[in-house]
């Protein structure tokens, strides 16, 4: 029977089970010794991934025989409205392999019958992954060798569009598509030298790119949703995924709303955050080191025993209009693209003197001309070669050397542009699709502005859902590409001012 927990607040959950089998079948449910449980799924990860808390009375340690080779299904799902259950496709409902008893504590003051332990567990096609490896050849874009490899090592099935995602004969290992970009990749043959399933799912999944010219055609992910399956994907796929179609904002809690208003009313408080953090943004220095803002590709030939230097800029593959971007969940990068003057501060002064400009000590460069600031060496790789020329190097080289950044410099953005936001407890939701909040600040004459930066859409990167006796928690982290106001109109004093 469902755990029903949080007394119909908005972190309130049910337990529908947590069950164990061994190697041999034999199967016990534990959803009374749950102490607590994580999962995680993330747009850089694969695979599900989580651990789980059992305060064990009863010697479940020793009937189990727990040797790392066990299974767990667990059921868990938010709370609708007024203590309603969501439908079946918005429940998570998984199969994980325990891999590890990762803590082992015994009660040896008062009870010796008393044990907490922590099991860590993930996706059984994770392990597969792990544990296969191939040596063959591969033929086709990458997309589609991707694809073969899934269905043929980690046993992938076929799902029609209009099928949920747990239909009779079960689905809970989760080894299907809901999401997949056809027809993308470099056309290639592609040899295997001995790699692990994991290993080439990466490779395939790092080197995938399309034919177009938006920002994201090199940002292709391949990673598992707790709800949907798998899906593959790049950033601009994601873009277009809104969670409930943009109805309901995120906002700070205001306490203004009744308690039983779950996550499905629109202006519930199973809509606020409730809490959120910022860490480690605009590390310029990080940045300049990584290519974010401009870098440098000496690319070797290895037909004509050539190099060739090939700058590279996040404006080339960014297309500004104006210093706004053109295609983008921001306004504009959270950096400023005119020239970076080292300028000399006043001295101390009386603080109800108006201070003037900073004067120009040094006039230097933008920062997205520092190309000296990163510099990456390309060259054909021995095991890859391509069925067509491209339009710089040799023929074997995967996506030509202009695009050596493209990759790491969105990832590199979005780490530097990232918010970690806390909301209710919710099963309704996946990674890799956006958000939209509303994160009001304060201003000095006491009134209210929208938050510069992390406002309007937000893109969730990864997923945390930790679920206790008090109630489930959902981490989410997501990211965006920049300021909601081009950084390069803050002159003077006018526009600071209103915040």
């Amino acid at each position: 029977m469902a755990q029903a927990i949080g007394n119909n607040s908005p972190n309130s959950y049910r337990l529908v089970g947590a069950v164990i089998s061994n190697n041999e079948g034999n199967q016990l449910d534990v959803s009374n010794l749950v102490d607590s449980f994580e999962l995680t799924e993330s747009i850089y990860q694969m695979f599900l991934t989580g651990s789980m808390t059992l305060f064990d009375n009863n010697n479940l340690f020793n009937r189990i025989n727990f040797t790392g080779q066990e299974y767990l299904r667990l059921h868990f799902h938010g709370v609708e409205g007024m203590e309603e259950d969501p439908p079946d496709d918005e429940q998570i409902n998984q199969v994980f392999r325990i891999f590890n008893v990762a803590n082992y504590l015994r009660d040896t003051d008062q009870n010796l019958s008393n044990v907490v332990y922590k099991l860590d567990f993930c996706s059984p096609l994770m392990y597969e992954a792990r544990t296969k490896r191939i040596s063959r050849v591969y033929r086709g874009k990458t997309g589609d060798i991707l694809n073969k490899i899934c269905k043929e090592e980690l046993n992938f099935v076929e799902t029609e569009s209009d099928v949920k995602p747990r239909v009779k004969g079960g689905q809970e290992l989760g080894n299907f598509f809901s999401v997949f970009d056809a027809d993308v990749g470099d056309a290639r043959g592609f040899v295997c030298p001995n790699w692990t399933v994991h290993h080439t799912l990466e490779w395939l999944r790092d080197h995938t790119r399309d034919e177009t010219n938006q920002p994201y055609g090199n940002s292709y992910y391949f990673y598992q949703t707790a709800l949907d399956g798998f899906r593959f994907c790049n950033i601009d796929t994601m873009q277009n995924i809104v969670y409930l179609d943009g109805a309901v904002a995120f906002s700070p809690r205001d306490g203004s709303m009744v308690m039983s208003e779950n996550y499905d009313f629109e202006g519930g408080v199973g809509n606020d955050i409730l809490s959120y953090n910022k860490q480690n943004l605009y590390d310029t220095l990080e940045g300049n080191q990584s290519g974010l803002y401009a870098g440098t590709v000496h690319s070797y030939d290895t037909v004509t025993k050539t190099i060739t230097v090939i700058p590279s800029q996040f404006t080339q593959q960014f297309e500004m209009d104006g210093g706004n971007y053109k295609k983008g969940l921001a306004v504009s990068p959270s950096f400023r693209l005119g020239a970076e003057n080292i300028r000399v501060p006043s001295e101390s002064v009386d603080s109800t003197d108006e201070l003037p400009i900073a004067p120009v000590a040094i006039n230097g460069d933008p920062i997205t001309e520092r190309f000296g600031a990163s510099v990456e060496f390309d060259y054909s790789v021995p095991f890859t070669f391509s069925n067509k020329a491209e339009d710089i190097g040799n023929s074997i080289t995967s996506g030509g050397s202009v695009v050596k950044y493209n990759r790491d410099r969105v990832e590199k953005l979005y780490e530097l542009n990232r918010i970690n936001v806390q909301i209710s407890g919710r099963t309704n939701i996946s990674a890799g699709m956006v958000i939209h909040v509303d994160i009001p600040q304060p201003t000095a004459v006491g009134g209210e502005r929208d938050e510069l930066q992390h406002n309007g859409k937000l893109l969730v990167e990864s997923i945390t859902w930790k679920g206790d006796r008090s109630g489930l928690e959902v981490q989410l982290s997501c990211t965006t590409d920049g300021h909601q106001v081009n950084p390069d109109t803050f002159e003077g004093m006018d526009l600071d001012s209103q915040y």
